[in-house]
């Protein structure tokens, strides 16, 4: 059986690169699978050639053949009516959803949430599981369908998505003194930096020398560099853009910091725990709370405080070294939990459900 992930054109999110790192995680455990990049061209002959060529691919699989979902919820139902479409004729082709996020955002309108339950409802009437990153994302999701909530409850699971394996640079990529507050991620409303460039605003006054490293690109970065221009202590903010090899930014920063609105799971603050990086994140849907355990490997403030992250920043930064030290080693051994060989065995097991 030919195992396939779908995924929409890399864009500086997280949700392509969660996905080889399943694939990843899948060929540590014996099964091979592949992936095909859903382009999202503009227009409604972007659409045609989009479909046209995903569905001379799909033709190419094996009769009984496994497609996961990992591009949303507008090629998820795409893709419902393709496969539909080619099972009436004797395919066999078996469809699992990945839900990398909510459904209902509060970032999109009232009709664009109302659009994108439609096409989770589509998903969940013609798809035969779903995989949820969260446990939160798994509850949310499972009550706010219309018709569906059953064959959730049968059907779906939570698996959160595996690390990555980092290369390790020993490089110190910073030119720079004093410490360094860490921010990774898309230069978007959802990631809400400007409440992390408001903290160091104020930690500033306690220390300074203190850096912001935001390592990251997307549409609101000029509106973060204007922020970061009117801060308090601009020279200390620096805007990396986006970098592949995040693992120097990890092993060389003194703190992470999540500001993040909403998450589907927050891989993020598991890389930096795994690079021995001490954690701050918001409590924010969903993720955090699960991998920070409440707050016992990391540390949780509200969403949109400036003023509680600033607190946090100086509490980390102040901790003596044995308690530091314990702190990284225990967050170090929760992160192991999420490594490819555990996260594969999962999908391993849901795969053998079918």
């Amino acid at each position: 059986m030919k195992i396939s992930f779908v995924i929409l054109a890399e864009d500086g999110g997280g949700g392509p690169q969660s996905t080889k790192d399943i694939i990843h995680s899948l060929d540590l455990n014996g099964i091979k699978s592949n992936y095909y990049i859903f382009k999202c061209k503009k227009g409604i002959f972007g659409l045609m050639y989009d479909c046209w060529n995903f569905l001379l691919y799909i033709l190419r699989h094996d009769k009984d053949g496994l497609i996961f979902n990992s591009a949303g919820l507008f090629v998820g139902a795409l893709l419902s009516f393709i496969v539909t479409f080619l099972n009436i004729f004797g395919r066999n082709i078996k469809l699992i959803q990945i839900f990398h996020n909510r459904v209902k955002r509060e970032d999109k309108s009232y009709i664009r949430n109302l659009f994108r339950h439609i096409l989770f409802e589509i998903i969940l009437l013609t798809y035969s599981k779903f995989v949820s990153v969260s446990k939160g994302i798994h509850n949310e999701i499972t009550g706010e369908t219309w018709f569906s909530s059953n064959k959730l409850k049968k059907h779906g699971r939570y698996i959160y998505n595996p690390t990555r394996k980092l290369e390790n640079f020993e490089t110190n990529p910073y030119k720079f003194d004093g410490k360094v507050i860490l921010g990774v991620g898309r230069l978007c409303a959802q990631k809400d930096f400007s409440t992390l460039i408001e903290a160091h605003s104020l930690y500033s006054i306690i220390d300074p020398t203190c850096n912001l490293v935001i390592v990251g690109d997307g549409e609101d970065k000029k509106y973060l560099q204007s922020l970061a221009m009117n801060s308090n202590n601009p020279d200390r903010i620096h805007f990396w853009g986006y970098d592949s090899n995040i693992e120097k930014h990890y092993k060389n920063a003194d703190v992470f910091v999540l500001s993040s609105i909403h998450e589907g799971f927050g891989l993020v603050l598991v890389e930096a725990m795994n690079s021995k990086l001490l954690t701050i994140s918001t409590n924010c849907p969903y993720g955090p709370e699960e991998i920070l355990d409440h707050g016992k490997f990391g540390k949780l403030v509200d969403i949109g405080d400036s003023q509680a992250i600033c607190k946090a920043i100086h509490e980390v930064l102040s901790m003596d070294n044995s308690l530091k030290d314990l702190m990284i080693d225990l967050a170090y051994s929760r992160s192991l939990q999420f490594s490819p060989s555990v996260i594969g065995q999962e999908y391993k097991k849901l795969i053998q459900s079918l």
